[in-house]
């Protein structure tokens, strides 16, 4: 993404953002087959969680295999203490989790231990990013994926990512990172949003968003599928 579109898209999210206050109720409603938990695993969704984790995952553009305990290990590993959240998508037919996020408030050098695919050296450079910007909190997306079948629209996106959003404002960080591979389908829509690459390694790409204000008013009042159209198309 080049800059003047990147600027362009913060520009518009912040302009259409206007009119709504953090401090008024939200009008959208959360869908009924959407689940947020804060600092905490929960037990009931254990075995679907897993399922779906490794549904996502077994799938391109990752085509990896993960047995049960290391998806465990790594829940348990990002999920605990400090600020966390998960929320998970179940399809309206069979209560199945086919729609999973999480993520915590982390302080930058933690962000090594979360990132096992990428080099010292990039890793180095993103926290120096940071640090230069007086940074010592950030939103960290750990993951965020949705089985094929449910892709459609903007809403699994929304509702998935909303909980960390609202964690990062209310703990008063605004800043975000969010990492894929590029192939990932969900790479363009978090740029939408307003991230911007910072790092680019290989199959690894990390997005830095630098305030999610705008979007978590956005996420909060308004029905975003003409946005994202209009947005996808600056």
């Amino acid at each position: 993404m080049s800059k003047i579109k990147y600027w362009t898209i913060r520009v518009a999210l912040t302009m259409i953002a206007l009119p709504y206050s953090m401090k008024k109720k939200a009008k959208i409603i959360k869908p009924v087959n959407f689940f947020y938990f804060l600092n905490d695993f929960p037990k009931k969704f254990k075995k679907e969680v897993l399922l779906c984790y490794q549904k996502i995952f077994s799938e391109p553009p990752w085509s990896e295999n993960w047995e049960d305990e290391e998806v465990l290990r790594k829940l348990e590993k990002e999920l605990k203490g400090g600020k966390s959240f998960l929320s998970i998508m179940l399809n309206n037919q069979n209560n199945m989790v086919v729609g999973l996020c999480w993520g915590a408030i982390i302080n930058p050098n933690n962000i090594k231990e979360r990132i096992d695919t990428i080099s010292n050296e990039s890793l180095n450079k993103l926290e120096n990013y940071l640090e230069k910007r007086g940074i010592d909190k950030v939103l960290f997306f750990d993951e965020l994926g949705i089985l094929k079948n449910f892709r459609g629209g903007v809403n699994p996106l929304r509702f998935l990512t909303l909980p960390g959003f609202e964690i990062g404002y209310k703990n008063n960080v605004k800043q975000a990172i969010f990492w894929s591979t590029p192939a990932s389908k969900i790479v363009p829509f978090m740029k939408l949003l307003g991230f911007k690459t910072i790092i680019k390694e290989g199959k690894i790409v990390i997005l830095y968003s630098r305030n999610f204000t705008s979007v978590l008013k956005i996420a909060r009042n308004i029905k975003a599928g003409w946005l994202m159209g209009f947005l996808s198309k600056i």
